[in-house]
């Protein structure tokens, strides 16, 4: 829906293209392992590389394998998260309460609040989300999107964020951040919250998964959400830095 953005399925991998030096919008999903082959893993590095574009490799539970056959060219294990899931009409969610604001993404000004929440999240700052989210925010605010965006609101100042993204009956859960100044305030699981009442009532989810950090696993479990499995990430080890991230 976005111009300049692709999708390319390769040995039962999906592969993302932003076109955006970032390896939060770069991503290759899944590493069947009876399909993927070195040759399959060679093209992947050589794709970002002749674009020079850093990106991430996700794996999931059914994948894990994935690690005996990335690392040997190049890629290292970064990130471990926990998967999650639970019944939307089964979790306990917490009220929002006095003090706070919590508003789903109508127009570009919130769309951008979102994005800056996110880019300020990593240090460095990633100023390609702002790009990104800028671009894509017709796509995300039109009327048919299967993406929604909430962000908590201070003294109307944008504190916390998450993001939604749902496919039939099932609700994803995505880039939870908070303001680094206003952590350990339960901002983080109020505005998870709201999303979360929002796809049970306004879009018939019945199913929500997401990838914790250790950190965060507790909230969620206090919620209802049980673990599903490990999702690793892999990241490319080079000694062009600017290619790598």
């Amino acid at each position: 829906r976005v111009s300049g953005l692709k999708v390319i399925e390769r040995a039962g991998c999906t592969l993302v293209d932003a076109g955006l030096p970032s390896d939060r919008l770069n991503a290759v999903c899944g590493a069947p392992r009876q399909l993927l082959t070195s040759d399959d893993i060679r093209w992947v590095l050589d794709y970002y590389r002749e674009r020079q574009l850093p990106f991430a490799w996700w794996v999931g539970p059914s994948d894990l394998w994935a690690g005996d056959a990335l690392c040997p060219h190049g890629l290292a294990l970064r990130v471990i998260e926990m998967g999650m899931a639970g019944r939307l009409d089964r979790l306990e969610l917490p009220a929002v309460g006095p003090g706070v604001d919590v508003r789903r993404a109508t127009c570009l000004g919130d769309v951008m609040d979102h994005a800056g929440l996110l880019a300020s999240a990593v240090s460095p700052v990633d100023e390609e989300l702002r790009g990104f989210y800028e671009r894509a925010a017709e796509a995300v605010l039109h009327p048919t999107t299967d993406r929604q965006l909430f962000v908590l609101y201070e003294h109307n100042v944008p504190q916390s964020t998450a993001e939604l993204c749902v496919s039939q009956h099932v609700v994803g859960l995505y880039s939870v951040t908070t303001q680094r100044v206003a952590r350990a305030r339960g901002y983080a699981a109020k505005v998870a919250a709201v999303a979360l009442r929002f796809a049970r009532d306004a879009m018939r989810a019945e199913t929500v998964v997401l990838q914790s950090s250790p950190r965060d696993r507790p909230t969620y479990e206090r919620f209802g959400l049980h673990a599903i499995g490990e999702f690793h990430r892999f990241v490319p080890e080079s000694d062009d830095a600017e290619w790598a991230g």
